[in-house]
């Protein structure tokens, strides 16, 4: 699963896959030919940011996941579940299209340097 999140990452970050957002606000998804995944966060009562990262079958039903895990510190995944679900959150939310309209509201010639 490790190895899945770190390719789901280059692939984001490179644009070659497109995540989507779902009903629940901290969830996305990517759907492939035969099976998806989703990434979702939340916040435990310790207040430390957790990221699970779910592996579904063609079915819809979860076939494995992982998760963020703080125990005796933080799991050596957790970084790397979090920096996939800040991309899959960018990617659904297509906030690089959002700065750049909003830059060309603001201004259409551009920054001046």
């Amino acid at each position: 699963m490790r190895e899945l999140a770190t390719s789901l990452l280059y692939s984001t970050r490179s644009g070659h896959i497109k995540w989507v957002s779902t009903d629940k606000e901290d969830t996305f998804i990517y759907s492939g030919t035969r099976a998806s995944v989703t990434v979702t966060s939340w916040t435990d009562s310790d207040g430390d940011l957790n990221i699970a990262m779910g592996l579904l079958d063609n079915h819809g039903a979860v076939a494995e996941v992982l998760s963020s895990q703080w125990g005796n510190g933080p799991a050596p995944w957790n970084a790397d579940l979090a920096q996939l679900y800040e991309a899959a959150r960018h990617s659904a939310f297509d906030i690089d299209s959002l700065i750049n309209s909003l830059m060309s509201d603001i201004d259409p010639d551009g920054p001046p340097f």
